[in-house]
């Protein structure tokens, strides 16, 4: 056993874990569940037989002592590991570890009740130790998990406001990208059913079990629990809609978040975990909600200049030196969207970028045009149809101005080569 070289065991206080760095407790966690399958399934039992061999011409009752007595020393130290990581600080980033622990203790069920038979009380009492390892591990990863949920529930309130120049740039935030990749690990195939035992079993601690038949009884706790998760970043983004001061990065920043949350889940464990139908009835949908509002907020009043409404329907202005204003004014309005528009606010799903391109680009060249064809006379009096642009270069123009809005060449070449099955389409767009 002691080739493994165990020393992380002495430290299994709380204390000393919440004192150590997060890489050297991870690698010591790490090391537990391999070195518990060595202890149970190779060096106790061989411990046994020894014992079993050497104590054979003494009473019965001789070796099963002797056999507790080692055994004892052994198991000890591995649970006073464990007595130390579920007391300690119940750090998100702990949780999977955590698991891979609970999962090591589940797998040697079966051989640490063979090993710990009733020959001997304290055989007993190590198995029934053993037990209450398992419950307390499992009762630590559910509450690592609440807890995980309560920091991203309050991460808005407590970052005093999140992060605005990320907010204002349009980015998805930090938050929101941790917490589904976070849920995603927990919804896959290694953790899921480890992870809804955890709850399950949290839940009948409390007395809050679900076999009383009412609607909903079924449902995972994992899948009631990340959806709680998912709810709390819905809550965070719109909270930094509300603050932010930029109106249209508000909407973009919405857009790109709950698009992340949709295309990230879609298809994956975690969709089928909350349901594909949920997952694009409520992020989908939010996405498309941000995608209008953000195109109302930054292309309609261009629309809206040369054609008097949102509808874009052409208008023939009452006389040719106003229809040359509106001309001056949408021209002027369309350069200072071409100046900032790229480099303040981002939009790095390519997929998403081209589908608004395309609708701003036929919105905003359709009003245009309608305007050019109702006020012709106008515009052309005094030589004003040659000062104009083209409808072309409007619509290059504003195609420009989003491809400007991506995180590079490496997203756009993500954005091309990704395949049919990963693309999403916003409907109406």
């Amino acid at each position: 056993m002691m080739r493994l070289n165990p020393s992380y065991l002495k430290s299994y206080t709380p204390e000393a874990f919440d004192a150590m760095e997060w890489e050297a407790l991870e690698s010591a966690m790490a090391l537990w569940s391999p070195h518990f399958h060595v202890a149970i399934a190779g060096v106790l039992p061989a411990e046994r037989r020894l014992c079993v061999r050497v104590l054979a011409p003494l009473p019965p009752v001789v070796w099963p002592e002797c056999f507790a007595k080692i055994a004892a020393r052994i198991v000890a130290a591995f649970f006073r590991f464990a007595d130390g990581v579920v007391a300690a600080a119940r750090e998100p980033q702990r949780l999977f570890k955590l698991l891979d622990m609970l999962d090591a203790v589940a797998r040697e069920r079966d051989r640490l009740d063979e090993l710990f038979s009733s020959e001997s009380a304290t055989l007993v009492a190590i198995r029934e130790r053993a037990r209450e390892v398992e419950r307390a591990l499992a009762r630590a990863a559910a509450g690592v998990f609440y807890e995980f949920g309560l920091r991203v529930e309050t991460h808005y309130v407590a970052a005093g406001g999140g992060h605005p120049g990320a907010v204002e740039a349009g980015h998805v935030p930090k938050i929101v990208r941790y917490a589904v990749n976070y849920l995603k690990c927990l919804a896959s195939d290694d953790y899921r059913g480890l992870m809804d035992t955890a709850l399950r079993a949290e839940r009948v601690v409390v007395g809050d079990g679900d076999d009383d038949g009412s609607e909903g009884g079924d449902r995972e706790p994992l899948a009631e629990a990340a959806s709680n998760v998912l709810e709390a970043l819905h809550r965070h983004v719109e909270a930094a809609r509300r603050v932010c001061p930029d109106a249209v990065a508000s909407h973009v920043m919405a857009m790109n978040a709950y698009w992340y949350i949709y295309m990230r889940a879609r298809g994956s464990e975690l969709a089928r975990l909350i349901g594909e139908d949920t997952m694009r009835r409520r992020y989908k949908a939010s996405a498309e909600e941000a995608a209008w509002e953000y195109r109302d907020a930054a292309w309609n009043p261009l629309v809206r200049l040369v054609s008097g409404s949102s509808s874009g329907a052409p208008k023939a202005w009452p006389s040719p030196d106003e229809a040359r204003e509106k001309a001056a004014a949408f021209a002027d309005m369309l350069e200072e969207r071409v100046r900032r528009h790229g480099v303040d606010y981002k939009i790095p799903d390519g997929d998403l970028r081209e589908q608004i391109k395309a609708a701003a680009a036929k919105a905003v060249r359709g009003a245009y045009a309608g305007f050019l064809k109702a006020n012709d006379r106008a515009v052309a009096s005094g030589g004003g149809r040659r000062e104009l642009l083209p409808v072309d270069a409007i619509e290059g123009m504003v195609r420009r101005v989003f491809d400007e809005m991506g995180d590079g060449v490496a997203a756009g070449i993500a954005g091309r080569t990704r395949s049919r099955r990963q693309s999403g389409n916003l409907e109406g767009f």
